[in-house]
This record gives structure tokens, sequence and C-alpha cells, in this order.
């Protein structure tokens, strides 16, 4: 849609109620593309479905996996699909030529896919339990993003076993310099993308477990989904570019300065102190029902924070405002839970994935404003008598002009331009992205010529059917002796020769 058309009071204002919803396959996950005209949704039987949003039919449909997808991201040139699913695997799908491109198997099943920016065939996969994993689909490599632990059980817990016992959520963020990775012991480590190694460790003030890092369209602002039911949203500090000249650490390095003579503080960065690269902001929670968060969403222009409560039978949607703190709207939809949810990269609509594999899209009602287009349009709130003007339907009925006005008709007869094309507003576009499927043609079958030996044989085979059906139905092919009467048959006889001739018919002379 041309967002230029739309009213820039209410494009800007949050959804209210269902519009429509898709349903093809059991759905599990969602992921709009960068640019909000294709929507990627996992399915329970390992498919891939990308949908058309301006139609709203199934484009394409990918099979990859051989058990059910868990989560899904596009690449930010919107060419690439990267899945992960139940069956240990990652893959990668061509959107441009409608093909799997590769397949990664993995040590575990996958619960999250962060898709690089810079390099979109480099992602970072996270798994229920162990550290996450660099994957690199053009050489097929696997390497293991580090994690460490600052309490008491650091120094219990050395080497593999340190990583075994650990689960963690990794992000990338979208200059390609860091990487995010929520721990369970409430810590959230910056980790440089290329060499692996510490550049901060953030502490959580009472060391809940890390469920899901989210980060804004501009990367300023990471949302973190806590165990404690509470959703904590940071301030990304502006290093981008200077990750290379930050001074980085092991992991050995950062548990003996964190438990060293300077204790690491209850909350807050462990190593840098006041110049943490994540700075608390605000806490998000329901706070009379104790919820606990499915999923969390920033909205396009990233000013409210969206969140799906965990929930079997209710979908509910919490929307706040980010500046302030304060809850802005709730969404109520149909007796089922929220299983995952994504919101559109350009609009305020919001989709949203059923418990029953429904997708279910959220907008905002539109209202009529006619004097948008015409300022000295009335409108009327009942019935009114209008009064013609008596020179209003005249043929030549035009006002004289005013002595230095331009003549009437002038501007109907300007130029348009059709050629020039207006700015985007999508920001960082790349020139060589894909918006829209590529159309294929599929070839035309000719249809199969008849074989006329064949042809032959069936004339010939008919009348032996017909002959044997008659001995087989005697009652239905040959009249009985107590069939119809030479009466009975007279009269058929006569009523067909009477519809066969129309010369039989009385004409209208004889009816006078």
């Amino acid at each position: 849609m041309n967002r230029s058309l739309l009213d820039p009071f209410q494009s800007l204002e949050l959804p209210e109620q269902i519009e429509e919803y898709l349903d093809h396959g059991n759905a599990r996950c969602v992921a709009y593309n960068p640019f909000g005209t294709l929507l990627a949704a996992g399915c329970q039987d390992g498919k891939v479905v990308v949908w058309d949003c301006a139609t709203r039919g199934v484009a394409r449909e990918y099979e990859g996996h051989s058990k059910q997808v868990t989560c899904l991201r596009w690449s930010k040139s919107g060419k690439h699909i990267i899945s992960g699913g139940l069956d240990q695997c990652a893959v990668r799908y061509n959107v441009e030529k409608g093909a799997k491109d590769a397949t990664v198997s993995l040590d575990a099943a996958v619960v999250s896919i962060s898709v690089h920016h810079i390099q979109p065939h480099v992602c970072v996969a996270s798994f229920a339990v162990g550290s996450p994993s660099r994957i690199d689909f053009t050489t097929k490599s696997v390497r293991a993003v580090p994690t460490v632990l600052l309490d008491a059980e650091a120094k219990q817990t050395k080497g593999a076993a340190q990583n075994s016992l650990l689960s963690a959520i990794a992000l990338c963020d979208h200059a390609g310099d860091v990487i995010y990775v929520g721990q369970t012991r409430g810590t959230i480590a910056i980790v440089d993308a290329n060499s692996l190694r510490f550049l901060d460790v953030i502490k959580v003030s009472g060391s809940p477990r890390i469920l899901s890092l989210v980060l804004n369209s501009s990367g300023s602002h990471l949302a973190a989904i806590c165990y404690d039911r509470v959703i904590r949203l940071y301030e990304v500090a502006s290093f981008s570019g200077r990750a290379a000249r930050r001074k980085s650490f092991t992991a050995n390095e950062v548990i003996s300065k964190a438990t060293g003579r300077h204790q690491a503080p209850k909350a807050g960065s462990a190593l840098l102190g006041s110049d943490a690269m994540l700075k608390l902001v605000r806490e998000f929670q329901n706070a009379v029902e104790r919820n606990q968060w499915r999923s969390v969403a920033f909205t396009a222009d990233s000013e409210h924070l969206a969140a799906a409560a965990h929930s079997k039978t209710e979908h509910i949607i919490y929307i706040w405002n980010r500046d302030f703190g304060n809850l802005t709207r709730i969404l109520e939809g149909p007796k089922q839970g929220v299983v995952d949810m994504d919101w559109h990269p350009a609009r305020n609509m919001l989709a949203s994935v059923s418990a029953d594999g429904q997708i279910f899209l959220w907008v905002r009602v539109y209202r009529e404003n006619w004097s948008a287009f015409a300022p000295d349009f009335e409108q009327l709130e009942e019935n009114q008598e209008y009064v013609e003007r008596e020179d209003e339907f005249d043929v030549n009925a035009r006002a004289e002009a005013a002595p230095g006005d331009a003549p009437a008709g002038e501007e109907e007869e300007e130029d348009v331009d059709i050629l020039t094309l207006d700015p985007d507003l999508m920001q960082d576009e790349d020139p060589d992205s894909l918006r829209h499927l590529p159309v294929h043609i599929l070839p035309h079958d000719p249809p199969e010529a008849s074989d006329p030996d064949k042809d032959a044989e069936g004339k010939a085979a008919a009348p032996a059917a017909e002959a044997v059906n008659e001995e087989l139905e005697p009652s239905k092919s040959r009249p009985s002796s107590g069939g119809p009467t030479a009466a009975g048959r007279s009269k058929r006889e006569q009523s067909s020769r009477t519809l066969d001739e129309p010369e039989a018919l009385p004409s209208k002379r004889t009816r006078q």
C-alpha cells in the first residue's frame, strides 16, 4: 500500500481488531520481510509458507524440515529465509529462486534464529539446552558462542560442563558487530561477532532467566523477557564501529574480574561500570494478573512495545508506551493462546499466531473522512433539504475569473509526472533487495493425443457391454407381459408426435 495515501493521523495509531485470519497448515511462528510485503510462517509439518500481504494468498511453499518449524527469520535484503526446527537442522531458502539453498545439521533442536544483517549467509542459532552456535551456510561451519557464569556456580563448573549446563538466547545486532546473549543466571553478555570474546556482561536484578531478546528497527533499544514475569527495556550505547577498539575478555577473565576484589554490582555492568553497553530504561509487567510473557515486539516507529501473554485459553496482547511506560491498549482475540507474533515493519499492523495454527492480522478500524479530500465538504448528521442554485445545471455556467487569476482549467491541463519515484520511507534500503516474489510462468501441457487403435477397441466393446447389460437386467431393457398396453403406447406416441410436429398445434385462427 502507498503510505502517502494514508491519513497521517490514523496511520500512526495502534491496531484495534482482527481484520482477517490466514489459515494454511498449522502455523507455529511468523516473520515479516523487511519491507512488509511478504509474511513467512513456519508450520508444524516442517513446511515454510510465504504469504503475499497484498492479496492475502499463499505465494510460495517450501519443504525443508522433517519436523515442526520452531523459528524463522528473513535476511536484510529479503532474498533469503533461515529457519530452525525440532529436527535439529537449520535450513536456508532462496526466496528469489524458490528453492532450498543449504541445510546444516546441529546437536539440538533450534528454538531461536537471528540472521546477520551484513552477511546473510551467517546466523546465530539458540537451543533449549546448551550454548548458541554461529552458523556459516557457505562453509557449513558451526562455532559455539561463549557463555559465562558470574555466581558461585562458576567456581564449581568449568570447561565444557559449564556450557552444557547453560541455556542461552542469542541475537545479532543490526550493525553486525556484536551478539547479545541472554543467559540462564540473569545476565546479558555482549560478545564480539568476529572474535567471539566478551565485551561486557550486564547483570539483571534478581538474576532471572532470560527467555527472549528483541531489538527495535533502529537497534537503539533492546527488550528482554525475563522469567520473573517482567519485560526489561535497555538502551543500547552508541558503540557501532568501535567494537574492534574496545577491550575484550575471555570467559576466565570475566569470572576473575567479576568475582575478584572489586565484585560486580547486583545489577548493571560487571566489567565496565558506568560505561555499560546496556542501560536499563524501564520495566513492563502486569502487576494485577502477573502474566508470563510468550513474545514481545516493537511497533514500526518504536514508540510502543507489544507483548503477548503466555496463556493456553486467552489471546491477549498488551501494548505499552515506550517512553512513559503506561499501558496504552489491550487486544483480546479468540479463546486460544498466542504462540508467536510479529509487528509489520512499515505500518501499525500486527500478526499473531494462535494455538490452533491460525494467523490473525490486527489492524486499526479506519473511518472515512471526506473533508480531507474536499475542505468545503460538510458531513451531515441528519437529512437536510438541498436548495438548488438557479444556474447550477446550466451548460456554460462558469464564474467569471477575477483579474490576475489563472484561466479556468489551466491546472487540469498540467502534465502529470508518472516517471519520478517518491523517496522510500524504509531506512537503509538495499538497491538489490527483493520486495516482491518474481512471477514464474508454468509451461502449458498439451492434451494427450488420442490413440485410434484404443478408440476402435472402445467403440467395438461398447455394443458388447450393452448386450451384457440387457441380459442381466431384462426387466429394464425389454417390456414384460404385464408391461404398458397398446392404448398407453399410443398415447405416448401421440404426445411425442405432437411435440415433434409443430403443424399439429392449433393455429391462432382455430383458437379464435
